[in-house]
């Protein structure tokens, strides 16, 4: 029995969401970069070169991650938002 990392998991199902729809798109800081690392946690490795158009490496997302990405629903898209950083909870 092999043995899957939640990384590669999570790239598996990325490569067939981007596969079957055109709408899907990632966002996320150096995910886009050709022999990078695939973000942070190396979900997008290798996506950029099958989904080079679909692959958008940002800056820093910082707080515009989730906004952006709920944002895209709006124009019939589907964002997945890569993140090296846990957002900041707000007080009520």
């Amino acid at each position: 029995m092999t043995s899957t990392t939640i990384a590669e998991a999570l790239r598996d199902a990325l490569r067939e969401e981007m596969t079957i729809d055109d709408r899907v798109f990632c966002l996320g800081e150096d995910i886009g970069i050709s022999g990078g690392w695939g973000g942070a946690f190396t979900v997008t490795l290798g996506l950029e070169k099958l989904f080079r158009d679909r692959i958008i490496d940002t800056p820093l997302m910082g707080s515009c991650s989730v906004p952006l990405s709920c944002s895209s629903y709006f124009v019939a898209q589907s964002a997945a938002v890569e993140s090296a950083v846990r957002p900041t909870p707000v007080a009520p």
